[in-house]
């Protein structure tokens, strides 16, 4: 009995060096970018921005991380999101599969357009825990900004359509449905226009418009009336979580701009400060390169590539391990953090920083809501 409580023990630890050991990394979700190649063209989104090479994750690197994490148990949730569509991906119910055949819970992000009944049917099957559509705006015109190349009603009705089959089906898919708040976009230096959801008054009644859709898809009885009521004193302006019953959820998204991504202005960087992101969202992209945030879509914090090295030590390391250190000193190591969170002058970079250290640490994460309205 002592011999297995010691070997358990050793379980949960790795020897860096001689007599020094660490104890297993442990992160919230771990992002396989399945590819970087997208049907989509969002302006919202960086993919314009992005100097990789556009590919699809070689199916055996997919199999080596899946193996890795469940092994380690460095967390129980893979997403498959950082840029690209999921959806495209040529392996992708392969790779569900895997997944899933580990033990392992799957979040699989997707703007929607590819969501066949026959696609939906085997997500279903093969037992996907949640599925989040990156619907983002309800609006024709604004759509057109996403240059999708597929016709706003035709695109609107197959979510709908998506919706109603996860749940008159008898899995147990989890549906979030993201739509997306634009104010938040005045708090960035953006050198583009970003043409979604552009007036603030309107978003509270495209939101009730859209439930009132969603309701009747799942032949739910609900009057704009009472939806309408529901949201009265809902705060639109901070992420949030509205609960249309235990299957389905709309998300209020607040627009980010990825770390001064859009704009061409010089950055300041910001040497203060906290991000919740870092080596707890970590992301894999499709070229194999290990980010300490999913919201690197470029690798600029890699820590290493995963076909030459472990998980556990890109993880364990010391590039790893000193910006870990330095976000519990509220000090910012990686230049590319520091530009994430810098300003267009040193006055904005240095309030930016305090602002992170609010949001994180004092307040709660940014982009989690404990809140969730629940509307019947």
């Amino acid at each position: 009995m002592w011999k297995r409580g010691v070997t358990m023990i050793k379980k949960r630890f790795i020897q860096q060096e001689p007599g020094q050991f660490l104890a297993l990394p442990k992160v919230d979700r771990i992002y396989l970018e399945l590819s970087n190649i997208c049907n989509f063209n969002c302006e919202f989104c960086p993919i314009d921005n992005s100097k990789r090479k556009k590919q699809y994750m070689e199916f055996s690197l997919l199999q080596k991380a899946v193996d890795e994490i469940a092994e380690k148990e460095i967390t129980g949730w893979i997403a498959f999101h950082i840029l690209g569509e999921p959806l495209l991906y040529p392996k992708l119910l392969d790779a569900v599969r895997y997944v899933k055949s580990k033990g392992l819970k799957l979040l699989i992000t997707t703007n929607g357009a590819l969501l066949t009944s026959e696609i939906i049917d085997r997500l279903i099957e093969l037992k996907v825990d949640k599925l989040s559509i990156s619907i983002e705006t309800t609006d024709e015109e604004a759509h057109e900004s996403r240059r999708s190349g597929v016709e706003f009603t035709e695109y609107y009705n197959r979510i709908l359509e998506a919706v109603r089959i996860i749940k008159t089906s008898s899995g147990d898919i989890n549906i979030v449905l993201s739509m997306m708040n634009t104010s938040t976009k005045k708090y960035f230096d953006i050198d583009k226009n970003i043409a979604i959801n552009v007036k603030k008054s309107d978003f509270k009644s495209k939101l009730s418009s859209f439930i009132g859709d969603i309701y009747a898809s799942i032949e739910r009885n609900v009057s704009g009336e009472k939806i309408a009521q529901s949201l009265v004193k809902l705060n639109c302006n901070v992420s949030k979580g509205i609960k249309i019953d235990e299957q389905i959820r709309v998300y209020i998204q607040m627009f980010m701009d990825w770390g001064n991504s859009f704009t061409t202005k010089r950055v300041y960087p910001s040497k203060i400060g906290f991000c919740g992101y870092a080596l707890n969202n970590v992301g894999i992209l499709s070229n194999g390169n290990v980010a300490i945030c999913c919201a690197d879509y470029d690798g600029n914090t890699s820590l290493g590539n995963l076909k030459n090295n472990s998980l556990v030590s890109l993880l364990l390391s010391k590039k790893a391990m000193a910006v870990k250190e330095g976000f519990n000193r509220f000090r910012i190591i990686h230049p590319y953090c520091q530009r994430c969170l810098g300003g267009t002058n040193r006055v904005k970079a240095f309030f930016k920083g305090l602002l992170s250290i609010y949001l994180f640490k004092v307040r709660s994460h940014p982009l989690k809501s404990k809140e969730v309205e629940i509307l019947v």
